[in-house]
């Protein structure tokens, strides 16, 4: 499985050579109806490629991106899944949820995708979103971090355990694609701290 690491340097270098391959993509950035489509392809290639096993589904409990393992025995497998109880067919599911991506092109209200999150259980939960992107990178960092410490204590009142999780945060600048400015942050000790 990826940890957060490896799965923002995967996102980072398909972001790089997609951009190289085909500058065109930044003339989508600004247009969430085009945008998405791009950076969700590109997520769902990574996951495709680094864990080939797993079934990635879109809006899946209303998740943009979902990633999970089926866990049915070969018999329950043989059967779809389908058991006799009491002499009536009953469906059973046993399902591992390993990646959980959201991505929120709006700069103001990402902390909703992050609530949503919290409430579900997965090895890793993902959200691609952006920031203002302020006139130095350190204001940009500085905006990014305060907006964390707000989300933190959101989570901290709201759902604690969700604290426990493992987080990436990826943040791009709202105003232009600048991967110079393309940052993301993991849980860690119950906050968020930059890769």
């Amino acid at each position: 499985m990826m940890n957060e690491e490896t799965f923002f340097s995967l996102t980072q270098k398909s972001l790089t050579d997609l951009i190289k391959k085909d500058p065109s993509v930044l003339k989508s950035y600004h247009t969430s109806e085009l945008w998405t489509p791009i950076i969700q392809s590109l997520i769902e290639g990574i996951l495709h490629e680094e864990e080939p096993t797993l079934e990635i589904k879109r809006e899946y409990y209303r998740v943009d991106t979902l990633a999970r393992q089926d866990l049915k025995s070969e018999s329950e497998q043989s059967t779809n899944g389908i058991m006799k109880v009491n002499g009536h067919d009953f469906w059973i599911y046993k399902r591992k949820i390993h990646y959980l991506v959201e991505y929120e092109n709006n700069k103001r209200s990402w902390a909703d995708e992050v609530d949503k999150l919290s409430h579900l259980r997965a090895n890793l939960k993902v959200l691609f979103t952006y920031s203002e992107g302020e006139k130095t990178k350190e204001a940009y960092l500085k905006t990014i971090e305060a907006k964390l410490a707000a989300v933190t204590q959101m989570m901290t009142e709201a759902e604690p355990a969700a604290l426990d999780d493992s987080w990436l945060l990826v943040f791009l600048p709202s105003e232009e694609l600048d991967l110079n400015r393309l940052v993301s942050f993991k849980m860690m000790d119950h906050h968020f701290v930059q890769l």
